[in-house]
């Protein structure tokens, strides 16, 4: 009797092409394509060379080991010039090239697609800390779409774990969102008192933000823990700040690094009151 592969546990976490793809820098993966082209080439290339080196397998006669790597080169490639031909069992090598050019091919748009037109996992950036608006009960994210276009129809999700619940509120929908700096308020039911009396060092602030990027569709995450919460009174020291209006002429400083992950000297992190969880 076969076991569902859906209840079965795996072995281990699995990664998929495209986040295997996503994960790799352009050089390796340009590396990685080369590499994909010539192993069948040269494979081929040394079998019919060592096997039989004075055969005519092409139609010019005997060929040479470069020759042989040159022609079937173009052969994965389905260019075919027509300066050589196959001869004999040697249009079979030929065939199984041609297959295998025209998946490579196929895997390259693929390739292209996923690593050069999806927006990058970094095109939203968040800062350092989430913070907590005593003013205001509520929660505060700050983040920064890098994109040179407004990513549009922008919903942001999130939820705060608090002891062992799931305190979730309404999703957060706008039009679209600038190339400026976002500080986004996540409204909580919660004062501070009462938070302070049910945290556990495991509790965290977990934020998801989908939208569109030109014809892309983008989506990415952010889980602060207790250690990258504070607790503030508002955020009108960022609001004053104007160089979030101005991002491109500012991006470099030090000050807008500094305000970008805000750390005033008198704010407390909300890991200061989480309890230990029992064993």
């Amino acid at each position: 009797m076969k076991t569902n592969p859906q209840f079965t546990l795996p072995i281990e976490r699995k990664k998929s092409l495209i986040e295997f793809i996503n994960n790799l820098s352009n050089k390796r993966l340009l590396i990685l394509w080369l590499g994909t082209y010539l192993f069948p080439v040269l494979i081929i290339t040394a079998i019919e060379y060592y096997n039989n080196p004075d055969a005519h397998m092409l139609s010019n006669g005997n060929c040479g080991f470069w020759d042989l790597t040159y022609f079937n080169f173009i052969s994965v490639l389905t260019i075919g010039y027509g300066d050589y031909a196959p001869i004999g069992f040697f249009r079979l090598c030929t065939i199984i090239e041609a297959v295998i050019g025209a998946a490579l091919y196929g895997f390259t748009i693929s390739i292209i697609t996923i690593k050069f037109l999806l927006p990058k996992r970094n095109t939203v950036v968040f800062s350092e800390y989430a913070y907590y608006c005593t003013d205001d009960n509520c929660f505060m994210v700050i983040y920064l779409n890098t994109a040179s276009q407004y990513l549009t129809n922008v919903a942001t999700s999130w939820y705060f774990k608090l002891d062992e619940d799931w305190e979730t509120q309404d999703q957060i929908n706008v039009p679209f969102i600038t190339k400026s700096v976002q500080t986004f308020y996540l409204d909580f039911p919660l004062d501070l008192d009462t938070i302070k009396s049910r945290l556990h060092e495991l509790d965290c602030l977990r934020v998801g933000l989908s939208g569109s990027l030109g014809m892309a569709s983008y989506s990415t995450f952010v889980q602060y823990n207790l250690s990258n919460i504070l607790i503030i009174k508002n955020r009108k020291e960022l609001t004053n700040y104007r160089g979030f209006y101005d991002v491109d002429n500012n991006l470099r400083n030090d000050k807008f690094k500094e305000m970008f992950h805000y750390n005033p000297t008198d704010a407390e992190f909300m890991s200061k009151y989480a309890q230990k969880m029992k064993q």
